[in-house]
């Protein structure tokens, strides 16, 4: 028989270790989305249910958040879709879960045009996870700007329709616009609380 040698043996080793080490490594790095917990910022600010909150150059009101299937909700999300493709996103969400829809008054607050994104906004959940928007629709409003050119026009007032997916079991308890803001200092975060 045959001895293998020593130099093979200590090659095929040191692979199978590298091997199990990214194994493991890769199981930490990655965390599901629906497991990010949600940690409110120092100094966000807080609004309740109806109440208008601001930064200085966006006003914010959530009207309230309620569930994809309800025809008054898929109407409206309909309707008040300009944009095309949105007109087709499919209201039947994945087994397990359902669909959230906040509605947001969004005001502009500046005499300058501003960045806004819909993906900013996060829901949280009543499992005090963050769930991030899958679609978004406006009114007359706003549609144009905010959607296709991601930006707050000067005096642009209008109803924002942000789309979440979230576990059957979840109802929503804040939703949040947090936003990287470099020319407004750094981070911003609107605290818009869905219950009454």
């Amino acid at each position: 028989m045959r001895a293998i040698p020593r130099a093979l043996l200590a090659a095929v080793l040191i692979c199978a270790i590298a091997v199990v080490a990214a194994a493991l490594l890769s199981g930490l790095q990655s965390t599901p989305q629906d497991n990010i917990r949600y940690v409110a910022p120092v100094g966000a600010a807080r609004a309740t249910l109806g109440q208008t909150i601001g930064n200085g150059y966006v006003s914010l009101r959530l009207n309230g958040v309620s569930d994809a299937n309800s025809p008054t909700t898929s109407d409206i999300w309909i309707s008040d879709s300009s944009y095309a493709p949105l007109q087709r996103f499919p209201l039947a969400p994945p087994e397990g879960s359902k669909y959230l829809v906040a509605n947001v008054t969004v005001t502009s607050a500046q005499n300058v045009s501003e960045p806004f994104r819909f993906s900013d906004f996060r829901l949280v959940g009543s499992d005090g996870n963050a769930y991030y928007p899958n679609n978004a629709v406006c009114d007359q409003g706003c549609s144009a700007t905010v959607l296709r050119n991601y930006t707050l026009t000067p005096g642009q007032h209008g109803d924002l329709y942000v789309l979440f997916s979230v576990p059957s079991n979840i109802s929503a308890t804040q939703i949040v616009y947090s936003a990287s803001d470099p020319a407004h200092g750094g981070q911003t975060a609107l605290e818009l609380n869905a219950e009454s």
